[in-house]
């Protein structure tokens, strides 16, 4: 893992809900703000790497066209739960955006190196 994050953005629910955007607002504010930060995707917040989501008839649009965001807003640590990747058939290599896994038990260590952890 890298360094600490400083401020470290759990997000647990899929894309298409109110939860994840708030999740994602506060993420790309911290960027703006130029915070240490980190997001972590568990459960089904790894819905949003689904590759070539197509949204347009979708309401509330999902948040999975915004990822790339993240990267210009400094936003370089994003991990995902391997199981919950597994348990929806995706693997690591077809994600839309760079991801770092997270295998059970990492969680853990992440949470107790962050200064601050927000869970959404």
């Amino acid at each position: 893992m890298n360094a600490a994050p400083m401020l470290l953005i759990i997000c647990r629910h899929s894309g298409w809900t109110a939860q994840a955007a708030a999740c994602f607002e506060t993420t790309l504010t911290a960027g703006v703000y130029d915070q240490h930060t980190a997001l972590v995707l568990l459960e089904e917040a790894v819905t949003l790497l689904f590759p070539d989501q197509q949204t347009d008839a979708v309401r509330p649009k999902s948040l999975a066209q915004q990822l790339p965001a993240l990267e210009l807003y400094g936003i370089n640590m994003v991990y995902v739960d391997t199981s919950a990747l597994a348990a929806r058939g995706l693997e690591l290599a077809a994600l839309p955006i760079a991801v770092k896994p997270l295998q059970a038990g990492e969680l853990a260590a992440l949470v107790a190196t962050a200064k601050y952890t927000l869970v959404f």
